[in-house]
């Protein structure tokens, strides 16, 4: 049940955060870690954010919105989230800093293929 809105009509929500797919949760891992240290440096100088540290990263990973994975890993924390956001649609977003266009294609095509049926079939057993 989606909730409703404020007019009375279901309101449809949107989830999204920045992530990263790979075979393996420990490959997803190494290979995102160095776009989003450098990405968030950058960002870091321009908003103040707290130093960005591989431990800061892992917490982030751990219990923060990064959905950073494997296919399963990814689609089990899509699906948590958007259950508890009552979301009918979560955007996956690529390419974090100087992630190379090459480096994108297959944690796009994982995403499309392997997490988002995943999710739907997640969420099939939550109803």
């Amino acid at each position: 049940m989606r909730p409703v809105s404020a007019t009375g009509s279901k309101a449809a929500q949107e989830g999204h955060s920045p992530g990263h797919i790979a075979a393996t949760d420990e490959e997803a891992t190494e290979e995102y870690w160095e776009y989003y240290r450098t990405y968030l440096l950058e960002a870091r100088y321009e908003h103040g954010f707290p130093p960005i540290t591989r431990e800061s990263y892992e917490h982030e990973l751990a219990y923060g919105s990064l959905y950073v994975g494997s296919p399963a890993t990814v689609a089990a924390n899509v699906a948590r989230t958007m259950k508890n956001l009552h979301a009918s649609r979560f955007d996956l977003t690529y390419g974090m800093g100087p992630m190379p266009h090459s480096r994108l294609l297959e944690p796009i095509r994982m995403y499309g293929t392997d997490v988002v049926p995943r999710v739907k079939e997640l969420l099939a057993h939550e109803e």
